[in-house]
């Protein structure tokens, strides 16, 4: 489930970076990668940016405790509650020319100034599935910028970091299912 908004996400910002460049290539600008490759060189391509996700965590504020009730055709059936996610993304941009990189990056910023919340009835593209995504630009410090680009195994490049909240994820697998119940008949036996 998370691929599908991710990629909704890439060819989204693609079109628009394409249109803020008034490029009509069909090579991408940016690319759903990782920031480094197995064997630690770069893996974002040049004159390019890169999308990362870097973390993934529970939305536990509006978390659902019971499970839901499906009714159908006279039978009920039981799903566990759907996990809501915020993911973590890193925008990192790659070109020869270091100004090149900071207009890739104030373009990304731009792009979710102007885009920040996504519904599937705003957004044909987007999977139906999900219900909403928002986009926050996260702020970091030194010492967590120097941590994440540790973790990513690179040095550090022009990039911005955003919170993708509410990705919802519902399996739909059953828990239990049986016959819905329409009447009850009591019978008191031994009262008077």
């Amino acid at each position: 489930m998370l691929d599908n908004p991710l990629k909704f996400i890439e060819k989204n910002l693609d079109e628009f970076l394409k249109l803020k460049n008034n490029s009509t290539s069909n090579e991408k600008l940016i690319k759903l990668t990782e920031v480094v490759d197995d064997k630690g060189k770069l893996a974002i391509a040049k004159d390019s940016l890169g999308m990362t996700l870097i973390n993934v965590e529970e939305e536990k504020i509006n978390k659902q405790q019971v499970p839901e009730i499906v009714k159908n055709k006279g039978q009920i059936a039981y799903l566990n509650p759907e996990i809501r996610l915020n993911v973590s993304l890193l925008f990192t941009a790659y070109h020869s020319n270091y100004s090149e990189s900071l207009k890739a990056i104030s373009h990304v910023i731009a792009y979710f100034q102007s885009h920040n919340v996504f519904r599937p009835e705003n957004h044909p593209g987007l999977d139906p599935a999900i219900k909403k995504l928002i986009f926050e630009l996260s702020s970091h410090g030194y010492e967590e910028l120097s941590y994440i680009w540790g973790l990513v195994g690179a040095s550090y490049r022009p990039s911005v970091v955003y919170k993708m909240r509410l990705v919802a994820i519902q399996e739909g697998l059953q828990r239990g299912s049986g016959k819905r119940v329409d009447k009850t008949d009591f019978q008191l036996h031994g009262a008077e």
